[in-house]
């Protein structure tokens, strides 16, 4: 009897130790799926945290909100299933505002269009949004494999095919765009920061944007506030206005890297700086590396046209070839620029290859700001109407350069109106004009370089 005793007493302290491990333990997953007809808002509202959603083939017309972690994704990927939020009006086809959330995936994305657009209040629809409207912050997004096509009026009109956006006091970080194709809207990929945080350690990679305004944008319209360590990797971009854009009204852009893109057959390349009516902002320390842009009106740009700055960028063992001049562009290969009272201030550009443009670097100041500290290492200048010009600028170091066979009047490196020009130890050789040409320069220190010939140019 006592052992018997024993034994229940033991049974009972097992199972009722069980019993709070069973209340604690977490409710499974589910899995639901949405068929053609059907709502996949009515089914996201019906989810819980975590669940995941498949939508097979079929055309949705509805505007979709994503307030809660989930995946959701099609079954047979963005040629067969399609979100078309124009019914919607101005909101998004696709608006995500919560973290943790996967919407789509390579081979089970959407087919995502929003073609509103408003020609009165300049304001058209955008495809997917990745919103942060309040004082928390948004990560672990990723977006993948979708066909975004036809937002907001087309490359002339106001939206965007996929935007995250800052509106709130929360930070935006660490979310994930990739594989994507982005096609006919204003502004293809960006990441516009409108409220009073940052937006940083975002990765924009391997997605495919073509016939937009704005392929890919770091844009920054929030004095005070920072776009910072974000990374824009092996996109393509092209039949494009500005390929890629870190620009805005305010704030701070910095610490970004822009590398292995291909940006071709558009108006300009890579612009870091002010552009297009944007004025005092301020991009420095960016890397810009190993990016191949051809057959623009111009190559790779640091610019200011307003109160700004540029300073500190690295650009470095890019192909940059076959520019041509364009309506307000001047088919320059790696162009530093001045119109305003900004300052472009200690830049490197090293390890370049330029060819086939009208001016393969060209530094130039049009305006009252400084110009000046840039370095051009062991750049690859060939095979262009000019080599290298500098015009108005100070402190320029030209070490290491293969300035050859360019052809025009002016040919290897022409100066003018620069002080503090330190050109040495370049090849400068088989250009059909000067080698060195001075037009009103000062201190200009052009010993130890390769003319072609032992004795000299």
């Amino acid at each position: 009897m006592k052992s018997r005793l024993i034994y229940l007493t033991v049974a009972l302290f097992t199972i009722l130790s069980l019993i709070p491990l069973a209340m604690s333990a977490p409710a499974r997953a589910a899995t639901s799926h949405v068929y053609s007809g059907q709502s996949i808002q009515a089914t996201i509202n019906n989810s819980a945290a975590g669940d995941t959603i498949i939508v097979h083939d079929g055309t949705y017309n509805e505007n979709i909100g994503i307030d809660k972690p989930l995946t959701i994704i099609s079954d047979n990927g963005s040629a067969s299933t399609i979100i078309d939020g124009t019914a919607g009006g101005g909101q998004p086809a696709v608006t995500i505002i919560n973290s943790s959330v996967t919407f789509g995936t390579t081979g089970h994305g959407f087919g995502v269009t929003h073609t509103w657009y408003d020609a009165g209040n300049e304001s058209g629809g955008m495809g997917i949004a990745v919103m942060n409207l309040d004082d928390s912050s948004l990560g672990g997004i990723t977006v993948q494999g979708n066909y975004v096509y036809e937002c907001g009026g087309g490359p002339g009109g106001s939206g965007a095919g996929i935007a995250l956006g800052n509106m709130g006091t929360g930070n935006l970080h660490d979310n994930l765009v990739s594989g994507n194709e982005v096609f006919n809207c204003s502004m293809g990929i960006v990441m516009i920061n409108m409220g009073a945080a940052d937006i940083y350690e975002n990765i924009i990679e391997d997605n495919e944007v073509h016939m937009a305004g704005v392929p890919v944008g770091l844009i920054n319209l929030a004095p005070g506030t920072e776009i910072y360590s974000n990374e824009l990797l092996n996109n393509e971009i092209y039949d494009s206005g500005f390929c890629i854009l870190l620009s805005g009204y305010g704030g701070n852009i910095y610490g970004n890297l822009i590398e292995d893109n291909s940006a071709h057959d558009s108006f300009l390349g890579i612009i870091l700086g002010e552009v297009a009516g944007f004025s005092g902002v301020t991009v420095y320390e960016n890397i810009v590396e190993s990016n191949e842009v051809y057959n623009c009106g111009g190559g790779i740009v640091m610019s200011i046209e307003g109160t700004g700055a540029v300073y500190g960028n690295t650009v470095r063992d890019n192909i940059v070839h076959d520019m041509a001049p364009a309506e307000n562009a001047a088919g320059n290969g790696i162009a530093l620029f001045i119109m305003a009272s900004g300052n472009v201030t200690g830049n490197l550009l090293d390890r370049n290859e330029i060819f086939n443009c009208v001016t393969g670097i060209q530094l130039w100041n049009g305006g009252t700001g400084n110009l000046q500290d840039t370095r051009l290492y062991s750049n690859s200048v060939y095979n262009n109407s000019e080599g290298i010009s500098i015009s108005n600028s100070q402190y320029a170091y030209v070490y290491g350069n293969d300035i050859r066979d360019n052809f025009g009047v002016d040919t290897g490196i022409y100066l003018r109106d620069s002080d503090e020009i330190y050109i040495r130890c370049n090849n400068i050789a088989g250009n059909d004009g000067c080698g060195v040409a001075n037009d009103g320069s000062t201190n200009v220190d052009a010993d130890d370089n390769w003319w072609g010939d032992g004795g000299g140019p």
